[in-house]
């Protein structure tokens, strides 16, 4: 037997018709058996026929047993063992599967008849970047397929009944599945559910399909243009399952379209540079949303282990975009159209857009050690994520590095900011009616929220909805923030001296206007706009990758002061045909950047849409990275989660134009990849180091892969 199982023995229950005398013919429970070991099979899914008794005069055409077991399973020598009813009969069956097999129950009234098959799934041996059928039709002969109780209907898989269902075995680290599913008419009482597992024991569900209700979604007809979706998988995901648990009102659901994709992408960098009009492949609809301030982030609603999107949630605001990869991998693609402004302005009557990812944010593990009461009032403050990650410390040194791609078709005059570091102001530092700052704890601020709501900074009375003189802190610009506005692409850096921030102390830059360091002051704040370039100089249809260096200013708390000042140093590169352009373009200058708060900073990126512009804004950003030295952003594997000492050195040596990897284990395979996904180099790994020559490589970037681990390295000539 090529298994590795539990042996636990499964109980299938079917249930009890009302029919008189059909308890003496009822199946009460099945055992898939090796005969040999004795060890109890597991499957997939199971599918038992509907009817369990009939007349005898009547042809038990709908009493069938399929079971489907994972990859590998050696079927030659397994038996079923059917109990029958409470007289314990029990009937083993023949070993050959070539054709069904029958369990006849009977007594003088009923019979029933039951075709028994047992099915493991096909493997495909090879990487594949789309794993599943033709799209438009399904064939469970295709191989990576099985099904329990399907049946074909006009190139569709039908399920037509109970339990059953449809499973998809691959070998390649996924990236999204996409189908079409719809319902033969409509019925919001059925349920049906799309999961996913690592290792066919465990099982996550990725949507349930119902009434639309408690997070489920609502069936489609086959009219529906909602009958086509996709939905991201986890990268260690190898099985895919869908499963029909409850049928009613006779109601059939056909499935089709059946796609899973890998993350890399076979086109050419031409084809990209061509814009985003070159689309092949599916973008995946990003649109879970997280108020980051006072609401908890969950399992589904968290992207990549280290995102949580913010803003609009309409289908194309964020999606993971296949079409522009980064390093072989999908890029985050964010779009905002001319209606999409959702947000008041800084200023009376200005409206604002927004659809973002930001790094900071709180899941229910960072607040376990909280009672209830606690989380409750951190909520009701609006410093759940105070909790959580990707946030620094005040006057901290922090490296940053991230990527960008701005199609030639963008408007020069859009405003937007596609990056940004935010303050964490505390809603606790309130003025009270008298003119007094207080700092409140989170309880005295959650009793005060009983009498008084606030909007902006202002405090209302809730009974009267009238202003009651509390004021709140609210925050205000962001401390460094990348933009495009007026024409031009722009660096400002932001300070807020004052303990309490006066949201009516308006203090900013204009890119247009403003000469590179100069800054303009009020009492309290200062902006400097650090860099500009004119946007027709900046370089679309490639990526942009920034390296940031930021010492955030140090502040005196209730003295109100500037106790050391901050520092900027930012690189821009990119590809200029096949040579690495690299720009120094803030050299470590000095600058005032931060908010005289007691948290730090967090990252945050997308598009921030500003001085109610409706001018429509598409870009892709990717590669984010943080950390307080150097090295983090400049040797980085793709996965967070790795050892980091599973690689001791990767580099290239520009005298013998080889690269050089050591301190691993013998590994199966070393490969080379361009910044489009492109596999340009693959080899067998012969020990512990190994040198490649790569003389034929152009200048430039490229990253070099050992099984999961991933590093960006530079070739030059």
């Amino acid at each position: 037997m090529n298994m590795n199982k539990k042996t636990t023995l499964l109980l299938f229950l079917i249930t009890h018709l009302s029919v008189m005398g059909a308890d003496n013919c009822r199946i009460s429970a099945l055992m898939f058996e090796d005969n040999n070991t004795g060890e109890i099979l597991n499957p997939i899914s199971l599918f038992i026929g509907n009817a369990i008794g009939v007349p005898l005069d009547e042809t038990p055409t709908a009493n069938r047993i399929e079971a489907v077991f994972p990859v590998g399973t050696d079927l030659t020598d397994v038996r079923v063992v059917a109990t029958v009813a409470n007289a314990a009969e029990v009937v083993d069956m023949p070993t050959d599967w070539s054709q069904p097999m029958t369990i006849e129950t009977r007594n003088t009234a009923f019979h029933s008849l039951y075709d028994v098959t047992c099915k493991a799934l096909n493997f495909s041996p090879l990487p594949l970047e789309i794993v599943s059928p033709t799209p438009g039709f399904w064939d469970e002969n295709t191989e990576g397929w099985a099904s329990a109780g399907c049946s074909v209907n006009s190139g569709y898989c039908q399920m037509a009944s109970a339990n059953t269902s449809l499973v998809l075995a691959f070998i390649d680290e996924p990236t999204t599945l996409s189908y079409t599913l719809y319902q033969s008419k409509s019925d919001d009482t059925s349920v049906l559910y799309i999961e996913e597992s690592e290792d066919s024991e465990t099982w996550t569900t990725l949507l349930t399909y119902k009434d639309g209700k408690n997070g489920t979604a609502s069936w489609p007809l086959s009219t529906s243009s909602d009958r086509n979706k996709t939905l991201n998988l986890s990268p260690a995901t190898r099985y895919v399952r869908f499963i029909y648990p409850i049928r009613n009102n006779s109601t059939n659901v056909n499935i089709g379209n059946i796609l899973v994709s890998t993350e890399h992408s076979s086109r050419e960098p031409d084809d990209i540079e061509d814009g985003e009009n070159q689309d092949t492949l599916p973008r995946t609809a990003l649109t879970s949303r997280v108020s980051i301030q006072d609401q908890l982030a969950s399992a589904s609603s968290v992207i990549d282990n280290k995102w949580a999107a913010v803003g609009i949630s309409k289908d194309y605001a964020i999606s993971k975009d296949p079409n522009i990869p980064f390093g072989g991998q999908s890029s985050y693609r964010f779009e905002l159209k001319s209606g999409d402004n959702s947000l008041s302005g800084y200023n009376e009557g200005e409206t604002k857009g927004r659809a973002e990812l930001s790094y900071c944010y709180a899941t229910s593990k960072d607040v376990q050690n909280l009672t209830q009461t606690q989380r409750n009032n951190a909520i009701t403050a609006k410093k759940i994520y105070f909790y959580g990650k990707g946030h620094c410390p005040q006057a901290s040194t922090m490296y940053y590095r991230f990527s960008v791609y701005f199609p030639a078709s963008s408007s020069p005059n859009m405003h937007t900011i596609f990056a940004q570091w935010h303050g964490m102001p505390d809603r606790c530092i309130i003025k009270n009616p008298n003119g007094e700052v207080l700092r409140l704890t989170d309880e005295e601020f959650a009793e005060l929220s009983k009498t008084v709501y606030f909007d902006v900074d202002t405090g209302y009375d809730k009974i009267s909805n009238k202003p009651d003189g509390w004021i709140i802190e609210e925050g205000g610009y962001p401390p460094m923030a990348f933009g495009i506005s007026s024409g031009y692409f722009y660096i400002q850096t932001n300070s807020d001296r004052k303990w309490m921030s006066d949201k009516d102390e308006r203090c900013n830059i204009n890119p247009a206007t403003s000469k590179i360091m100069q800054s303009v002051s009020t009492e309290y704040k200062k902006s400097t706009l650090a860099y500009k370039r004119q946007w027709s100089q900046l370089p679309k249809n490639k990526w942009i990758t920034f390296y940031i260096k930021v010492k955030w200013s140090e502040y005196g708390k209730l003295d109100e002061t500037i106790v050391s000042q901050g520092l900027l140093d930012v690189k821009m590169s990119y590809m200029d045909d096949e040579e690495l352009i690299t720009e120094h373009i803030v050299d470590n200058q000095s600058v005032d950047i931060g908010r005289n708060d007691d948290m730090g900073y967090y990252f945050k990126f997308g598009v921030y849409r500003t001085s109610s512009s409706t001018i429509p804004v598409v870009y892709n950003l990717a590669d984010y990275v943080e950390g307080d030295n150097e090295e983090a952003i400049l040797n980085t594997s793709t996965d967070e989660g790795l050892e980091k000492d599973t690689i001791k050195s990767c580099y290239y040596n520009s005298l013998d134009k080889s690269i050089y990897i050591s301190g691993f284990k013998e590994r199966e395979h070393i490969f080379i990849y361009d910044l489009y996904g492109r596999k340009l180099y693959v080899t067998s790994s012969t020990g512990e180091k190994q040198q490649l020559n790569v003389s034929f490589l152009n200048a430039g970037y490229y990253l070099v892969g050992i099984e999961n681990w991933v590093k960006k390295i530079i070739v030059t000539k």
